[in-house]
């Protein structure tokens, strides 16, 4: 049992994204994620739940570039004050950030 484990890990460190990869939200990436939508059971283990936009680290940089620009709604203010008023991606966008 704790062979099959290491192996699992040790597959998930190692192996390019896949489905696989992003249920357990490791070595993941965005067209990986999105294409999760299709598995039905595994996709409830998943940590950060599969089939939307990757929220890796790169949101941060993002959501700092797009803030001098980017308003969502007429009650947000530049720069944004509130979390509700930061970029978020979105599947319609191929979770790209907004041109300026």
């Amino acid at each position: 049992v704790y062979a099959i484990f290491a192996a699992a890990t040790l597959f998930l460190c190692l192996s390019n994204p896949n489905k696989f990869n992003c249920i357990y939200r490791v070595n993941c990436d965005t067209p990986s994620s999105l294409a999760c939508k299709s598995i039905p059971v595994l996709s409830q283990f998943s940590v950060g739940g599969t089939g939307g936009c990757f929220l890796g680290s790169q949101l941060k940089y993002w959501q700092n570039d797009t803030d001098h620009y980017y308003v969502p709604s007429p009650d947000c203010t530049l720069p944004p004050v509130t979390d509700e008023c930061h970029w978020l991606p979105a599947p319609e966008d191929e979770c790209l950030p907004p041109k300026q």
